[in-house]
């Protein structure tokens, strides 16, 4: 759990490393991979706003990022 938090910390200095998810780039979601998971996230100036996480493995669907 120590590292998934790692992951997601390093987007407060580092907002774009995420790639934009291209489903839902008009909506400026982006996400980082953790091992299997997709880390959804959605940035505006200094906020992170992280929207799901979600096994690779499961289809991304619009009521997943809300």
């Amino acid at each position: 759990m120590s590292r998934l938090r790692a992951s997601v910390k390093r987007l407060q200095d580092f907002p774009e490393l995420g790639a934009r998810v291209e489903d839902f780039a008009a909506h400026g979601v982006r996400e980082i991979l953790h091992g299997s998971y997709r880390i959804l996230y959605r940035y505006r100036g200094n906020a992170i706003d992280i929207l799901a996480v979600r096994h690779g493995s499961k289809p991304l669907r619009p009521e997943d990022i809300g």
